[in-house]
């Protein structure tokens, strides 16, 4: 006869062979119920539980390289698709604007609403969205139908990629299995922005600027098809009592990340100190003020007090803003560089990023089982600190007629260090998160990189119009400032290690 356990707080999976109530906080369901038992769920029945789990993160690993990939593609396809569209010099900007203001705006709300109504449901919801908008930016035949199918596409990618996250992160269990879950994650990000460089300047020659949308389709709908046939997310009584929500706290946030988000986008075409920079960024300071204001009185917060005391994830999500800023400002430049410095065309380019993109993968899962082994703080120090060196060598040697030192290397350090970054940044920032927090803490950290990113950009470009080496420079300083960070902010005890010594203690002593 089966034993019976009642599962601790939040997750509702228990060792196979055994019985558990139902009402999971886990991302997907695995459990069977009970004949004749109400209530009571069996997990004798359900074969490969524990593979399972690794099912769900190809899965959402797949949605998530999608979102990252399209990204990508659409900066080599822009010059064709421009000229396809016949877009105005003022309304060019758009074509990546839009699509950054809609999903940096709206990540932390899509967060939230993954952990209210379901992360599956939300996530099934921002994957259809993508996936019929980027069929929208393939057909569009005029700049304001593509510009408001890149919106659309932008506000699907704020459901989907939190909801993603979050399921990864509840799927697995805290400790090695989820940082090595999280190494993956990361890795995939680092190999979707390469390896997009490369796919969208094969897409654009062979095929033409429409297929790099048209490509999302059959990609969503098989993702689509596959969270079908993974399994069904359980709502619980808890999740439920969560729906009260401030409807003044979501408008205000979601209003003062669409002021933020367009006050850097503005950036790239107006001055730092012109009227409308600065009244859009006295609009979002004043949103935020407010928003502060009324989740202090709100008896239904959208962010639960709780996390205002995480230690763990303030750190890391000041990791991820400054990872950002150096990720998307360093890929930038490394274009220029090897288009213009260096006279590669599109292909040739994205072929010599391929490296970096192979070696993230690497890092990132290296990342994972280190912090395991030695804690955060080591593991995040050493990878920028690379990622430093890498910079300094982009910055003084980009005239160099050598691919090898001009390019090679020094994208091979930081293809080492902007994972390791992000995987470390997402550990630690989960590490405390309750299961119904894993969504709105996804979020978070995905704001965070994304802002950091278009800040980033928006600095480094402005100070790259005077030299790639002063634009290298620049994105150097991001990185010391997060060298910094880490140094201080993961100097308090127990920086990832706790698990270990739980693992000691039970003699399991492999990585």
């Amino acid at each position: 006869m089966d034993r019976m356990r009642w599962p601790r707080r939040g997750c509702g999976r228990t060792t196979r062979g055994s019985i558990t109530r139902s009402g999971s906080e886990c991302g997907f369901c695995l459990a069977v119920p009970l004949p004749g038992k109400p209530g009571m769920i069996n997990t004798t029945n359900v074969a490969g539980s524990q593979s399972r789990r690794w099912v769900v993160l190809a899965v959402m690993s797949c949605a998530h390289f999608m979102v990252l990939l399209d990204s990508t593609v659409v900066n080599v396809a822009l010059p064709w698709l421009v000229e396809g569209l016949r877009f105005g010099a003022t309304a060019q900007s758009w074509i990546l604007d839009a699509y950054t203001l809609a999903f940096g705006g709206l990540l932390l709300l899509g967060s939230r609403a993954a952990d209210i109504f379901g992360r599956r449901t939300v996530f099934l919801v921002g994957l259809a969205l993508f996936t019929v908008a980027s069929f929208g930016c393939g057909v569009a035949s005029d700049p304001t139908q593509f510009i408001a199918a890149r919106a659309a596409q932008g506000i699907g990618a704020a459901l989907l990629a939190p909801a993603a996250s979050s399921l990864v992160t509840v799927t697995f269990p805290a400790g090695n299995e989820r940082n090595i879950a999280q190494g993956i994650w990361g890795g995939i990000g680092g190999l979707g922005a390469t390896v997009g460089v490369v796919a969208g300047g094969l897409v654009v020659h062979l095929l033409g600027w429409r297929w790099a949308f048209y490509l999302n389709v059959p990609l969503g709908i098989a993702v689509g098809l596959a969270v079908f046939f993974i399994g069904a997310e359980r709502s619980s009584s808890r999740r439920r009592a969560a729906t009260q929500l401030s409807v003044a706290s979501s408008v205000t946030i979601t209003a003062g990340l669409l002021a933020l988000v367009y006050t850097i986008v503005i950036v790239r075409s107006e001055s730092w100190v012109s009227p409308v920079v600065l009244s859009s960024a006295s609009v979002a300071i004043l949103l935020f003020a407010a928003f502060v204001s009324i989740e202090r009185k709100s008896a239904a917060p959208l962010l639960p007090r709780r996390m205002a005391a995480d230690r763990y994830l303030l750190v890391a999500a000041i990791s991820n803003f400054l990872v950002g800023a150096v990720q998307l400002s360093v890929l930038f430049l490394l274009s220029l560089q090897a288009q213009v410095t260096m006279h590669l065309d599109a292909l040739r380019a994205g072929l010599s990023f391929l490296p970096m993109g192979v070696i993230a993968i690497a890092a990132a899962i290296a990342a994972s089982r280190l912090v395991h082994r030695i804690g955060a703080r080591p593991v995040y120090l050493t990878g920028t600190a690379l990622g430093l060196v890498g910079l300094l060598m982009f910055a003084f040697q980009q005239e160099s007629p050598s691919y090898v030192w001009a390019l090679l290397v020094p994208s091979l350090l930081v293809g080492i260090s902007l994972p390791t970054g992000n995987v470390v940044a997402s550990i630690m920032g989960t590490k405390h998160a309750e299961h119904t927090d894993a969504g709105v803490v996804s979020g978070i950290l995905a704001a965070c990189l994304q802002i950091g990113s278009a800040l980033g950009l928006a600095v480094t470009a402005t100070i790259a119009a005077g030299g790639l080496r002063r634009g290298y420079l620049a994105i150097a300083t991001f990185a010391v400032l997060s060298l910094i960070n880490a140094a201080v902010g993961f100097r308090f005890p127990g920086d990832g290690l706790e698990h270990r010594r739980h693992d000691l203690r039970s003699g399991k002593t492999g990585m």
